[in-house]
């Protein structure tokens, strides 16, 4: 993780796909605490059943309290922030991500709502 964190490198978070592929349960919450940009993401309907980023903000969530044995990990902001801002860090959009960047909620609701399709 540590080297993560020196290289600049982003992590892509896809829960669903892990659980599906057997992959195991990642500690992207030690990420974040290290300064790792980790972003949330659904795979591909290969490894994924859908493509539903709301489903995988919850399963992604979930998993995480389990992982740590902790409730309290992972609440419903960092949650939010993790599929929204933590996507764009993670793809190193940092000068177009942050909650001042006009129409960054218009593309949240455009890429959750055309998953429900």
């Amino acid at each position: 993780m540590e080297l993560l964190a020196a290289s600049g490198a982003g992590v892509a978070h896809c829960p669903e796909s892990n659980m599906k592929l057997a992959s195991g349960i990642a500690r992207w919450w030690s990420f974040l605490q290290r300064g790792v940009p980790v972003g949330l993401g659904t795979d591909g309907c290969a490894s994924n059943n859908n493509l539903d980023l709301v489903q995988e903000m919850d399963t992604a969530a979930k998993l995480q309290k389990v992982r740590y044995l902790d409730p309290t990990v992972l609440p419903a902001t960092a949650t939010l922030d993790l599929a929204t801002r933590g996507s764009a860090r993670s793809w190193a959009w940092r000068a177009r991500s942050g909650p001042s960047v006009r129409g960054s909620r218009r593309m949240w609701w455009s890429s959750t709502w055309t998953s429900r399709t």
